[in-house]
């Protein structure tokens, strides 16, 4: 509009009468017309209204100092009655600070200007020493690492996790607005493991039960350097048991043996040890496409509908089925091999595929990888001294019977 005011006047028009026709003041013709004489038409753009970013009641200096607050320090660390910053926590800060009263319209449009956004915080602890963990990192570990090429030892790093029955993980997509509705098993049942990964990705692990103990890490340890072929430098954090003296007299006992050396990370620093990845990875990605609903793990179905009765039949007239199919040669060595056999279910009396640690791996407590030869011969010695009528449970009881001779070391794949 400014451009067609200039130029009604320029066309032999008075200010007032341009100024009457488009209805704007005389003063803002008068003041348009001397733009246009002295910068031409790219003086008459608008330019943008309002207060320019920056600009305040705050000068530069308050406002560096300010900023500077924000992001080093929390609310709480600053006497303010706040757990996080926000804008009324920020218009505060500026009181306390600088004696100035503003809005919380005005914080907002203070932190836009100085780059900041509203984000959600990660938890920290305030015993975390970042001097000591840039020096672990800097000094001491590339000396560990030093050390143990030196003595051709395996570097592990440890850690302990927990799962739970009414954990849920991953997304799903639904609605807007409709919070999607997961359908689980209302018993609350976990265990936990132990593990420990090399930086080749080697892993090792342990499954237990209760609450993590002494016995319980010595038990791990002991477990390590029955397959361990080289020394192993285990770094953990400092959990109690870790810093035991039950646990202390263990390694002591074995590094003068020249085959453990037990590692502390610093403390408050689970982003240093690579097995942090690896417990997250387990509650994440292990549950699959299916949730437990017992604490056996080998139910991991919702229940089926029960097969039907035969006609003029009571349920409790139906005679019981066999918990297991019996097994074949060809049978024993899929277990052996894969983990994998069949049972009956007892309400729909059809097979149905068990798979994996739940029963056979975690009577074991060892997940392996058996050869051919080996699986057959144990199918021969299995058959020799049971009838016909074996199933797979019984097999996988000979198994357990006497675990280490069966299984040398050299044919255990991990310790679970």
């Amino acid at each position: 509009m400014r451009k067609m005011v200039v130029q009604t006047v320029r066309g032999e028009m008075t200010q007032t009468a341009a100024a009457n026709i488009y209805g704007v003041s005389l003063r803002a013709v008068s003041k348009w017309m001397k733009l246009s004489r002295e910068g031409g038409w790219r003086a008459l753009r608008p330019g943008k209204r309002g207060r320019q970013p920056g600009s305040g009641r705050l000068n530069h200096t308050q406002a560096v100092r300010i900023r500077k607050l924000i992001i080093e320090r929390m609310p709480d660390q600053l006497a303010l009655p706040f757990y996080l910053w926000t804008r009324e926590s920020v218009a505060q800060l500026i009181e306390q600070q600088c004696g100035i009263t503003v809005s919380a319209t005005t914080a907002a449009r203070y932190l836009k200007a100085w780059g900041m956004s509203a984000q959600k915080p990660v938890r920290g602890a305030y015993e975390r020493n970042d001097a000591a963990i840039v020096r672990w990192l800097d000094e001491d570990y590339p000396t560990i690492a030093k050390e143990a090429k030196q003595e051709e030892a395996t570097i592990l790093w440890g850690d302990e996790t927990g799962l739970r029955s009414d954990h849920l993980s991953g997304t799903s997509f639904a609605l807007k607005g409709r919070t999607p509705l997961v359908r689980a098993t209302g018993q609350r049942f976990g265990c936990n493991m132990i593990s420990a990964i090399s930086n080749r990705g080697m892993l090792s692990f342990m499954v237990f039960e209760g609450t993590f103990k002494n016995a319980t890490f010595i038990e791990f340890m002991k477990r390590l350097l029955k397959q361990a072929t080289r020394k192993i430098y285990l770094i953990v954090d400092g959990h109690p048991v870790h810093r035991s003296v039950a646990v202390r007299r263990f390694v002591a006992d074995n590094a003068e043996r020249l085959r453990l050396r037990l590692i502390r990370l610093p403390g408050y620093c689970p982003e240093l040890n690579p097995d942090e990845l690896l417990n997250q990875d387990v509650k994440t990605n292990a549950p699959g496409k299916s949730r437990p609903t017992s604490k056996a793990g080998n139910d991991r179905q919702r229940p089926s509908t029960p097969a039907p009765l035969a006609k003029g039949a009571s349920r409790d007239s139906q005679p019981a089925q066999r918990k297991s199919m019996l097994v074949t040669p060809l049978k024993i060595r899929t277990i052996c091999c894969t983990g994998q056999y069949e049972e009956i279910d007892e309400k729909t009396g059809q097979p149905t595929k068990c798979t994996g640690f739940f029963p056979v791996f975690s009577k074991l407590h060892f997940y392996r990888k058996i050869s051919v030869v080996h699986s057959l011969s144990m199918t021969r010695e299995f058959f020799s001294g049971t009838s016909e009528e074996a199933t797979a449970s019984d097999f996988i009881d000979f198994l357990v019977g006497d675990f280490d001779e069966r299984f040398p070391l050299n044919e255990r794949w991990m310790c679970c």
